[in-house]
């Protein structure tokens, strides 16, 4: 009778090593489960819908917002020119005031480190305002004096920060400091008065190579106009698209996230949220007064895409494949469901008939 040739697989699955051979079986299949099935879902793309309450929005990319009625406009950073029938610039010195008709060009004097500031009130009608952010824009909300207003703050990048097209009715009324005036010699401060029925205001951030500096625009919104629409709701204009960037959130969170259908809770309300968006359409997003217990005001995000990731202060909110797994009712498992349970179940069988082999191998009785 010819002798059969001993294997590394007769060797291993001996009746002493049997059991042991076992036991590095299922380790090994359950490292590599592991690995396999604590990655993000199956699903790599995510249908997200989102409405959210916060107090501070990054956007990614450029956008731009209209404004109709503003009770004043306070700007760190930018320089402009004012047109009118009549320009009249009083130096805060107690200098001469000093009228230009046509348009004066306001430039910034940075010569001594301070970027330029302007406050900017109207005195008729505010008129239209046209605000265009260039992007990686920060919005953030505040109130104004006495929670009488809502203050919309856009913190930008020196060279990426947003510009801005006023027409007012009437006439307004300019503070300035470290801004050159259009004559030799001139102050460093003075008030800006127009006259006339119309002026038209143009203002956009200092250029420069220092992009680590930020500028910043506030625009203060009277409680009694909220809630006021930064982007008009989905179907009447167009939306803000945002494709394969981030959308971040933070402070005052409240509100719903859903994934697949599923509302995913927040833990904290003083949460940073990230989404990383394949494709994002934000279909409203307005300053109107706060829903949380402190009141206030606040910027509401609704909006719907697909996402890649979805954290709350670093941690993935998107199930793993086995949470998708053992959180679903059996009729929603799958077949790859089902057999991942299956498989899971015999493997604790076969792992503990491993053991007892092993524990009678090594205590016998008697």
């Amino acid at each position: 009778m010819a002798s059969r040739r001993t294997g590394w697989n007769d060797v291993l699955l001996a009746p002493p090593l049997r059991p042991l051979g076992c036991i590095a079986l299922l380790l090994f299949l359950g490292v590599a489960g592991v690995l396999l099935l604590n990655a993000p879902s199956v699903k790599e793309i995510k249908e997200v819908y989102v409405e959210l309450e916060c107090q501070r929005l990054r956007l990614p990319i450029p956008a731009r917002f209209v404004f109709y009625e503003l009770k004043s406009v306070r700007l760190r950073g930018y320089e402009g020119s004012v047109q009118a029938e009549r320009v009249i610039l009083v130096p805060t010195d107690g200098g001469q005031a000093v009228g230009h008709a046509g348009q004066v060009t306001l430039a910034a004097d940075t010569s001594g480190g301070a970027l330029p500031s302007f406050t900017i009130t109207p005195a008729g009608e505010p008129g239209r305002l046209e605000m265009a952010l260039g992007g990686r824009d920060e919005l953030r909300v505040e109130s104004g004096p006495a929670r009488r207003s809502a203050v919309l703050v856009v913190d930008s990048r020196r060279g990426q920060g947003a510009s801005l097209f006023w027409q007012v009715d009437g006439f307004a009324r300019f503070e300035a400091n470290r801004v050159r005036p259009p004559r030799p010699g001139g102050a460093d401060e003075f008030d800006v008065r127009t006259a006339g029925s119309m002026a038209t205001l143009q203002f956009a951030a200092v250029p420069g190579a220092d992009a680590a500096t930020e500028v910043s625009a506030k625009l203060e919104l009277p409680a009694t106009l909220l809630p006021v629409a930064l982007v008009e709701p989905y179907g009447q204009t167009d939306t803000v698209a945002v494709k394969e960037q981030a959308l971040w959130f933070a402070d005052g969170l409240q509100g719903t996230i859903r994934l697949d259908g599923t509302d995913i809770p927040l833990k904290r309300r003083l949460a940073e949220v990230s989404i990383d968006a394949t494709e994002f359409q934000i279909k409203e997003l307005l300053v109107s007064r706060s829903g949380g217990p402190a009141g206030g005001y606040a910027l509401h995000l609704t909006g719907k895409g697909r996402a890649r990731s979805v954290k709350e202060d670093g941690r993935e909110l998107i199930p793993t494949r086995l949470e998708e797994i053992l959180i679903k009712p059996p009729w929603q498992k799958g077949l790859f469901g089902l057999a991942v349970v299956v498989a899971l179940f015999a493997a604790s069988i076969f792992l503990k008939r491993a053991l007892e082999v092993l524990a009678n191998l090594w205590m016998p009785d008697g």
